[in-house]
């Protein structure tokens, strides 16, 4: 039999406004997930989180079904549709990680704290830094939500950060609250 071509299949379900078929048909097609099918994998991606339908690709994600998309491509769209974390595993420059962490959407802590553990001393401090300098940009709800962000990671890794590096830092931004919930946490 002739073989159908996916793009075209894609197409004729997306002229007619058909996403969830379209989807449907994709993620059945691409299952085996082969890296020639990299583009396809982007462009169904794309589709769901362009149309705001964010549970598709988290469902992707969560399932690790696709490891041969577009990774960078994907996770500007991921940031901009707030799924943080998976924009955070994807992105590799760290200008986009800094700017991803220090982000107003919701971003489960937990997960954040784990995720920083797989930086390097200098990467996560340089980290920590931008999201304390950022704090002066947002209002003080955000302010105080990355804080949070940073205490909680600084009292995680600060056997490998250094507790002197630590409170030079808090006290390079002036933030004696930062400070005394970070020093607080350490002592007990």
């Amino acid at each position: 039999g002739s073989k159908v071509d996916f793009n075209q299949m894609t197409d004729i379900f997306m002229k007619y406004n058909c996403l969830r078929q379209a989807t449907a048909f994709l993620l059945d097609a691409l299952k085996n997930d082969k890296p020639e099918e990299g583009p396809l994998q982007t462009r169904l991606l794309e589709m769901n989180l362009m149309a705001g339908q964010t549970g598709v690709a988290d469902a992707i994600f969560e399932h690790d079904m696709f490891s041969h998309f577009d990774r960078q491509r994907i996770a500007f769209l991921c940031e901009e549709t707030g799924l943080l974390h998976h924009a955070l595993v994807n992105f590799e420059s760290i200008n986009d990680i800094k700017r991803c962490i220090t982000s107003s959407k919701p971003l489960n802590l937990k997960w954040l704290v784990e995720y920083m553990g797989i930086f390097s001393t200098e990467q996560a401090l340089e980290c920590l830094h931008h999201m304390m300098c950022s704090r002066s940009e947002h209002n003080s709800i955000e302010g105080g939500v990355i804080l949070q962000r940073v205490v909680l990671i600084a009292r995680e890794y600060s056997g490998q950060l250094t507790a002197t590096e630590l409170i030079k830092m808090f006290e390079t931004y002036n933030s004696y609250e930062g400070l005394f919930h970070y020093l607080g946490a350490v002592a007990m």
